[in-house]
C-alpha cells in the first residue's frame, strides 16, 4: 500500500466505537472543502467538554495528510446534528480540523531527511510532495483532497446532555479519555476549570521551555491539571490528588483569594527562572511530582519568610541534593525525600514531607 506493506496507517488515527445512541442516526458523506465551509459559517462546532483542538502531535497529522492524499479512509466522524443544521463533534474532531487546517495552508508536510526511516518507508510520497503546503499542490491533487468524502455518524437531536452523555460513555469503554479530560468533561461549567483553562493557555509555554510537560501531554491537557494541583497547592497546602473533585465542587462559583493566589503562582515561577535560567531538564525538577514539591516548598518558604537565598546558591543547593537523591546514594539528608516517591507520589502525607525537606534548602 504506497510503499508501506501490511500497513494502514488510519489504524493509527481510530477510536474504539460503541453503539447504543437512543435516538435517530444517521450515515453521512460530506467533502472535506465543504466541511470547511460549514466551520467557516458556525455550521461545525467543539461541544465545551471536548478536548483540545491541538490534542493531536505532529506525526498523527502528517499521517492523517498521508491518508487524505492518497484516498485511504479514516474513521468515522461521530457528530450530533441539531435542528438548526449545526453539529457537535463528540468524536473525531482532531481528523476534522486538522484536515480543514491543511486545506487552509496553516499545515505543511513534513520534509524529513533522504537518510530517515520515515522517507524511505514514504519514499514517494515524499518525494512529490515533502515541504509543501497544500496550495502548492499540483491543482489535481487539490481538488481531490476538497473532495475527499469526510464520513459522518449523525445522532439527531437537539438535547446537549445526549452528546455528552456519548462522549463520555464512548471515552469509558473505548479508546479512553485521560483524567484532565474527564474533568473537562464534568466541571467545564465550573469557576475552577475555567480559570485552571486560562493559566494553562498562559503557562503551557513555560511548562514546555522549563521540561516539565511534553508537547503531547499540553495536547492531552496534562498542563489543565497541573495548574489545578497547583492552585490548590498555593491556596491550601498539599493535598492527595484524589482530593480534586472536592475542589471542582466548593470553587463551582467562586475562588476564594483568587486575585492573590494568581498573583502568587506568578511569582513563584518568575522565582523559577531566576533559578533555574536554563530550564529544568536534567534537574530533576522536570519530573512533575518534583516540580509540584518545588511549588510547594517556594509557596511556603515566600508565605513565612518572604524571601529566598541567592538563586544561584539556591540552584547550586537543590542541584546537588537532588543528584544525592536520584544517584543511589543514602546520606541521611537524602534518603527521607528518595522513600516518599517510594511509598506514593500523590498521598497528601508524602507531598508535604517532601515540600518540607526542599523547604530547608532554599
Amino acid at each position: 500500500m504506497n510503499g508501506l506493506i501490511g500497513f494502514d496507517p488510519a489504524i493509527l488515527l481510530m477510536t474504539t466505537k460503541i453503539t447504543g445512541l437512543k435516538n435517530p442516526e444517521e450515515l453521512l458523506e460530506r467533502p472535506l472543502d465543504k466541511v470547511a465551509q460549514m466551520k467557516q459559517s458556525g455550521k461545525v462546532l467543539i461541544p465545551p467538554f471536548q478536548r483540545k483542538e491541538t490534542a493531536w502531535v505532529n506525526k498523527q497529522i502528517q499521517i492523517l495528510i498521508f491518508c487524505i492524499i492518497n484516498g485511504l479512509r479514516i474513521p468515522v466522524i461521530d457528530s450530533q446534528r441539531f435542528s438548526d443544521g449545526s453539529i457537535d463533534l463528540i468524536d473525531g474532531q482532531q481528523r476534522c480540523f486538522n484536515a480543514i487546517k491543511f486545506i487552509k495552508n496553516k499545515i505543511k508536510i513534513d520534509k524529513p531527511k533522504a537518510k530517515s526511516r520515515k522517507f524511505k518507508e514514504y519514499k514517494e510520497f515524499y518525494s512529490k510532495y515533502g515541504g509543501r503546503r497544500f496550495s502548492s499542490l499540483p491543482k489535481d491533487i487539490q481538488k481531490k483532497v476538497k473532495n475527499y468524502p469526510l464520513k459522518f455518524s449523525e445522532e439527531i437531536s437537539d438535547n446537549e446532555t445526549d452528546g455528552r452523555d456519548y462522549y463520555v460513555r464512548a471515552n469509558t469503554l473505548g479508546s479512553k479519555i485521560n483524567r484532565p479530560e474527564i474533568n473537562k468533561a464534568q466541571h467545564y461549567d465550573t469557576a475552577f476549570w475555567k480559570l485552571s483553562n486560562n493559566l494553562s493557555s498562559k503557562y503551557a509555554k513555560f511548562f514546555y521551555d522549563s521540561g516539565v510537560l511534553t508537547e503531547a501531554k499540553i495536547g492531552r491537557s496534562e498542563d489543565q491539571l497541573l495548574i489545578q494541583e497547583l492552585l490548590v497547592l498555593i491556596r491550601d497546602g498539599a493535598q492527595s490528588s484524589g482530593k480534586l473533585k472536592k475542589y471542582f465542587e466548593n470553587w463551582r462559583k467562586d475562588i476564594p483569594n483568587r486575585k492573590e493566589t494568581i498573583d502568587e503562582m506568578e511569582k513563584i515561577f518568575k522565582h523559577i527562572q531566576r533559578i533555574f535560567p536554563k530550564g529544568l531538564a536534567r534537574t530533576r525538577f522536570d519530573n512533575t511530582n518534583n516540580f509540584y514539591a518545588l511549588v510547594g516548598a517556594l509557596s511556603a518558604k515566600l508565605k513565612t519568610s518572604g524571601k529566598l537565598k541567592n538563586p544561584k546558591t539556591v540552584n547550586s543547593t537543590l542541584t546537588r541534593f537532588m543528584g544525592s537523591v536520584f544517584n543511589g546514594r543514602t546520606e541521611k539528608q537524602s534518603k527521607p525525600y528518595w522513600e516518599t516517591l517510594q511509598e506514593g507520589t500523590k498521598s497528601k502525607a508524602n507531598r508535604k514531607e517532601r515540600i518540607r525537606i526542599l523547604c530547608g534548602k532554599i
